[in-house]
Protein backbone atom coordinates (compact mmCIF):
# COMPACT_ATOMS: atom_id res chain seq x y z
CA UNK A 1 0.00 0.00 0.00
CA UNK A 2 2.86 2.63 0.77
CA UNK A 3 4.60 1.91 -2.82
CA UNK A 4 1.54 2.21 -4.62
CA UNK A 5 0.47 5.22 -2.36
CA UNK A 6 3.99 7.01 -2.97
CA UNK A 7 4.07 5.86 -6.77
CA UNK A 8 7.50 3.83 -6.48
CA UNK A 9 7.77 1.86 -10.26
CA UNK A 10 8.54 -1.46 -9.47
CA UNK A 11 10.15 -3.53 -12.09
CA UNK A 12 8.12 -6.56 -13.49
CA UNK A 13 10.84 -9.32 -12.55
CA UNK A 14 10.40 -8.09 -9.39
CA UNK A 15 6.65 -8.16 -8.98
CA UNK A 16 6.99 -11.75 -10.25
CA UNK A 17 9.37 -12.95 -8.01
CA UNK A 18 7.66 -11.97 -5.24
CA UNK A 19 4.50 -13.08 -5.98
CA UNK A 20 5.95 -16.90 -7.06
CA UNK A 21 6.65 -16.66 -3.21
CA UNK A 22 3.61 -15.82 -1.99
CA UNK A 23 1.77 -18.84 -4.44
CA UNK A 24 4.90 -21.37 -2.94
CA UNK A 25 4.42 -20.33 0.74
CA UNK A 26 0.54 -20.71 0.33
CA UNK A 27 0.68 -24.17 -1.47
CA UNK A 28 3.75 -25.40 1.33
CA UNK A 29 1.51 -24.20 4.21
CA UNK A 30 -2.08 -25.11 3.33
CA UNK A 31 -1.21 -27.96 0.03
CA UNK A 32 -0.69 -30.92 2.29
CA UNK A 33 -3.61 -30.47 4.44
CA UNK A 34 -6.03 -29.77 1.38
CA UNK A 35 -4.83 -33.35 -0.51
CA UNK A 36 -5.35 -34.79 2.86
CA UNK A 37 -9.06 -33.81 3.26
CA UNK A 38 -9.25 -34.77 -0.42
CA UNK A 39 -8.22 -38.43 0.84
CA UNK A 40 -11.15 -38.20 3.33
CA UNK A 41 -14.78 -37.08 3.11
CA UNK A 42 -14.07 -33.63 1.00
CA UNK A 43 -14.88 -35.11 -2.16
CA UNK A 44 -18.33 -36.12 -1.54
CA UNK A 45 -18.87 -32.73 -0.15
CA UNK A 46 -17.22 -30.96 -2.76
CA UNK A 47 -19.42 -32.92 -5.53
CA UNK A 48 -22.57 -32.16 -3.58
CA UNK A 49 -21.73 -28.16 -3.73
CA UNK A 50 -21.03 -28.02 -7.45
CA UNK A 51 -24.28 -30.21 -7.59
CA UNK A 52 -26.34 -27.77 -5.77
CA UNK A 53 -24.24 -24.75 -7.26
CA UNK A 54 -25.20 -25.47 -10.67
CA UNK A 55 -28.46 -26.48 -10.03
CA UNK A 56 -29.43 -23.66 -8.27
CA UNK A 57 -28.19 -21.53 -11.82
CA UNK A 58 -29.52 -23.63 -14.11
CA UNK A 59 -33.18 -22.75 -12.23
CA UNK A 60 -32.82 -19.55 -11.77
CA UNK A 61 -31.29 -18.58 -15.64
CA UNK A 62 -34.25 -20.80 -16.94
CA UNK A 63 -37.09 -19.20 -14.59
CA UNK A 64 -35.06 -15.31 -16.05
CA UNK A 65 -35.79 -16.62 -19.45
CA UNK A 66 -39.06 -17.63 -19.16
CA UNK A 67 -40.47 -14.82 -17.17
CA UNK A 68 -38.34 -11.61 -18.95
CA UNK A 69 -36.13 -10.58 -16.31
CA UNK A 70 -33.46 -8.17 -16.22
CA UNK A 71 -29.74 -9.23 -15.40
CA UNK A 72 -30.30 -7.37 -12.02
CA UNK A 73 -33.66 -9.09 -11.21
CA UNK A 74 -32.39 -12.56 -12.61
CA UNK A 75 -29.15 -11.78 -10.09
CA UNK A 76 -31.07 -11.53 -6.54
CA UNK A 77 -32.81 -14.52 -8.00
CA UNK A 78 -29.88 -16.35 -7.65
CA UNK A 79 -29.10 -14.56 -4.58
CA UNK A 80 -32.31 -15.70 -3.10
CA UNK A 81 -32.28 -18.97 -4.32
CA UNK A 82 -28.74 -19.59 -2.92
CA UNK A 83 -30.07 -18.19 0.58
CA UNK A 84 -32.79 -20.54 0.84
CA UNK A 85 -31.15 -23.46 -0.62
CA UNK A 86 -28.88 -22.70 3.00
CA UNK A 87 -31.74 -21.88 5.21
CA UNK A 88 -33.82 -25.35 3.60
CA UNK A 89 -31.51 -27.76 3.49
CA UNK A 90 -29.35 -27.46 6.89
CA UNK A 91 -31.60 -24.80 9.41
CA UNK A 92 -35.49 -24.93 8.52
CA UNK A 93 -36.17 -23.50 12.11
CA UNK A 94 -34.54 -20.55 11.23
CA UNK A 95 -37.17 -19.92 8.40
CA UNK A 96 -39.68 -20.47 11.55
CA UNK A 97 -38.13 -17.57 13.40
CA UNK A 98 -37.93 -15.05 10.80
CA UNK A 99 -41.48 -15.33 10.12
CA UNK A 100 -42.55 -15.30 13.79
CA UNK A 101 -40.39 -12.26 14.03
CA UNK A 102 -41.89 -10.35 11.33
CA UNK A 103 -45.08 -11.06 12.83
CA UNK A 104 -44.07 -9.68 16.25
CA UNK A 105 -42.58 -6.32 14.78
CA UNK A 106 -45.44 -5.75 12.60
CA UNK A 107 -47.57 -5.82 15.74
CA UNK A 108 -45.00 -4.05 17.94
CA UNK A 109 -44.26 -0.83 15.44
CA UNK A 110 -47.19 0.49 15.85
CA UNK A 111 -48.14 0.46 19.41
CA UNK A 112 -45.99 2.93 20.60
CA UNK A 113 -46.39 5.65 17.78
CA UNK A 114 -50.68 4.80 18.20
CA UNK A 115 -51.00 5.72 22.14
CA UNK A 116 -48.43 8.58 21.96
CA UNK A 117 -50.62 9.54 19.44
CA UNK A 118 -53.47 9.40 21.50
CA UNK A 119 -51.69 11.05 24.33
CA UNK A 120 -50.31 14.02 22.12
CA UNK A 121 -53.91 15.05 20.94
CA UNK A 122 -55.53 14.96 24.37
CA UNK A 123 -56.04 18.12 26.55
CA UNK A 124 -54.09 17.14 29.12
CA UNK A 125 -51.37 19.63 30.84
CA UNK A 126 -48.86 16.63 31.27
CA UNK A 127 -49.27 14.98 28.05
CA UNK A 128 -45.91 16.21 26.69
CA UNK A 129 -43.92 14.42 29.18
CA UNK A 130 -46.38 11.43 29.81
CA UNK A 131 -45.11 10.92 25.86
CA UNK A 132 -41.61 10.88 26.90
CA UNK A 133 -42.23 8.47 29.31
CA UNK A 134 -43.67 6.40 27.06
CA UNK A 135 -40.22 6.87 24.97
CA UNK A 136 -38.08 6.78 28.10
CA UNK A 137 -39.62 3.75 30.81
CA UNK A 138 -38.96 0.98 28.57
CA UNK A 139 -35.33 2.46 27.88
CA UNK A 140 -34.83 1.71 31.10
CA UNK A 141 -36.25 -1.38 31.92
CA UNK A 142 -34.24 -2.95 28.75
CA UNK A 143 -30.81 -1.61 30.38
CA UNK A 144 -31.92 -3.22 33.60
CA UNK A 145 -32.65 -6.79 32.40
CA UNK A 146 -30.93 -7.47 29.33
CA UNK A 147 -27.73 -8.27 31.32
CA UNK A 148 -29.88 -11.28 32.79
CA UNK A 149 -31.62 -12.10 29.68
CA UNK A 150 -28.36 -14.31 28.52
CA UNK A 151 -28.20 -15.48 31.65
CA UNK A 152 -31.18 -16.80 32.60
CA UNK A 153 -31.32 -18.31 28.85
CA UNK A 154 -28.52 -20.77 30.05
CA UNK A 155 -30.53 -21.64 33.16
CA UNK A 156 -34.51 -22.08 31.72
CA UNK A 157 -33.56 -22.50 27.68
CA UNK A 158 -34.12 -19.97 25.27
CA UNK A 159 -38.01 -21.09 24.31
CA UNK A 160 -39.36 -20.26 27.69
CA UNK A 161 -37.81 -16.73 27.41
CA UNK A 162 -38.90 -15.92 23.74
CA UNK A 163 -42.46 -17.23 24.42
CA UNK A 164 -42.64 -14.84 27.05
CA UNK A 165 -41.26 -12.07 25.19
CA UNK A 166 -44.35 -12.96 22.81
CA UNK A 167 -46.90 -13.14 25.60
CA UNK A 168 -45.99 -10.15 27.04
CA UNK A 169 -46.34 -8.12 24.24
CA UNK A 170 -49.57 -9.56 22.86
CA UNK A 171 -50.51 -8.91 26.54
CA UNK A 172 -49.73 -5.14 26.13
CA UNK A 173 -51.91 -4.77 23.03
CA UNK A 174 -54.44 -5.81 24.84
CA UNK A 175 -54.50 -3.85 28.01
CA UNK A 176 -54.09 -0.96 25.49
CA UNK A 177 -57.49 -1.75 23.78
CA UNK A 178 -59.16 -1.78 27.24
CA UNK A 179 -57.27 0.86 29.21
CA UNK A 180 -57.77 4.91 28.63
CA UNK A 181 -56.33 6.23 32.18
CA UNK A 182 -52.92 8.43 30.58
CA UNK A 183 -50.93 6.96 34.08
CA UNK A 184 -51.78 3.07 33.43
CA UNK A 185 -50.64 3.22 29.77
CA UNK A 186 -47.22 4.59 31.14
CA UNK A 187 -47.44 1.25 33.75
CA UNK A 188 -48.01 -1.01 30.88
CA UNK A 189 -45.76 0.21 28.06
CA UNK A 190 -42.87 -0.92 30.36
CA UNK A 191 -43.87 -4.05 29.64
CA UNK A 192 -42.41 -3.11 25.89
CA UNK A 193 -39.19 -3.06 28.00
CA UNK A 194 -39.28 -6.50 29.25
CA UNK A 195 -40.21 -7.31 25.75
CA UNK A 196 -37.57 -5.65 24.08
CA UNK A 197 -35.12 -6.60 26.51
CA UNK A 198 -36.08 -10.32 25.83
CA UNK A 199 -36.32 -10.14 22.18
CA UNK A 200 -33.30 -8.44 21.50
CA UNK A 201 -31.18 -10.83 23.29
CA UNK A 202 -32.98 -14.16 22.02
CA UNK A 203 -32.95 -12.63 18.45
CA UNK A 204 -29.27 -12.88 18.54
CA UNK A 205 -28.78 -16.12 20.43
CA UNK A 206 -31.37 -18.26 18.53
CA UNK A 207 -30.11 -17.20 15.39
CA UNK A 208 -26.70 -18.12 16.95
CA UNK A 209 -27.59 -21.30 17.69
CA UNK A 210 -29.50 -21.98 14.10
CA UNK A 211 -26.18 -21.06 12.11
CA UNK A 212 -23.82 -22.89 14.53
CA UNK A 213 -20.79 -24.42 12.43
CA UNK A 214 -21.64 -22.78 9.15
CA UNK A 215 -20.27 -19.12 9.28
CA UNK A 216 -23.08 -17.58 8.09
CA UNK A 217 -24.30 -16.13 11.55
CA UNK A 218 -23.51 -12.29 10.04
CA UNK A 219 -25.80 -13.09 7.22
CA UNK A 220 -28.60 -14.57 8.74
CA UNK A 221 -28.51 -11.72 11.29
CA UNK A 222 -28.45 -9.34 8.13
CA UNK A 223 -31.30 -11.01 6.31
CA UNK A 224 -33.53 -11.23 9.56
CA UNK A 225 -32.74 -7.42 10.25
CA UNK A 226 -34.20 -6.91 6.86
CA UNK A 227 -36.67 -8.67 7.20
CA UNK A 228 -38.01 -7.09 10.65
CA UNK A 229 -36.98 -3.69 9.27
CA UNK A 230 -39.50 -4.18 6.17
CA UNK A 231 -42.34 -5.14 8.71
CA UNK A 232 -41.75 -2.21 11.12
CA UNK A 233 -41.84 0.16 7.92
CA UNK A 234 -45.42 -1.25 6.99
CA UNK A 235 -46.67 -1.69 9.71
CA UNK A 236 -47.11 1.87 10.67
CA UNK A 237 -49.46 2.45 7.13
CA UNK A 238 -51.12 -0.41 7.60
CA UNK A 239 -52.17 -0.13 11.27
CA UNK A 240 -52.44 3.29 11.00
CA UNK A 241 -55.28 2.35 8.19
CA UNK A 242 -56.87 0.07 10.41
CA UNK A 243 -57.15 2.21 13.26
CA UNK A 244 -58.33 5.38 11.36
CA UNK A 245 -60.86 2.97 9.35
CA UNK A 246 -62.09 0.81 12.22
CA UNK A 247 -60.99 2.69 15.96
CA UNK A 248 -58.04 2.15 18.11
CA UNK A 249 -59.63 -0.42 19.90
CA UNK A 250 -59.65 -2.46 17.02
CA UNK A 251 -56.26 -2.29 15.97
CA UNK A 252 -54.89 -2.73 19.45
CA UNK A 253 -56.77 -6.14 19.50
CA UNK A 254 -55.59 -6.66 15.46
CA UNK A 255 -51.96 -6.74 16.99
CA UNK A 256 -52.50 -8.26 19.44
CA UNK A 257 -53.99 -11.10 17.71
CA UNK A 258 -50.64 -11.18 15.13
CA UNK A 259 -48.32 -11.41 18.33
CA UNK A 260 -50.43 -13.89 19.14
CA UNK A 261 -50.68 -15.81 16.24
CA UNK A 262 -46.50 -15.69 16.44
CA UNK A 263 -46.82 -16.92 19.89
CA UNK A 264 -48.87 -19.96 19.54
CA UNK A 265 -46.45 -20.79 16.02
CA UNK A 266 -43.31 -20.30 17.85
CA UNK A 267 -44.47 -22.88 20.99
CA UNK A 268 -45.66 -25.51 18.64
CA UNK A 269 -43.05 -25.73 16.33
CA UNK A 270 -40.09 -24.27 17.07
CA UNK A 271 -37.60 -26.38 19.32
CA UNK A 272 -35.28 -25.24 22.29
CA UNK A 273 -32.32 -24.51 20.05
CA UNK A 274 -30.45 -23.79 23.14
CA UNK A 275 -26.70 -26.26 22.24
CA UNK A 276 -26.27 -29.27 24.67
CA UNK A 277 -22.42 -28.21 24.96
CA UNK A 278 -20.82 -25.76 22.94
CA UNK A 279 -18.13 -26.09 20.14
CA UNK A 280 -15.15 -24.66 20.89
Amino acid sequence: MLIGQLDIKVPSVVKNVFFDLFLFTTGYKVGPQFFRGLRGDALPQLALTVVLCVTCLVCAFTAAKLVGYDVGTAAGLLAGAFLFLLLRHSRRYLLLFAGCLVLFQFSNASLTPLVSQNLAVSKLAWSPLLVAGLIIGPQIIVALLAPWIGYWSELWGRKPLLLAGFATEALRGLLFAFVSDPYLLILIQLLDGITGAVITVMTILIIADLTTGTGRFNLTQGVVGTLIGIAAATSTTVMGFVVERLGDATGFLTMAAITGSGLATLWKFLPETKPAEYLD
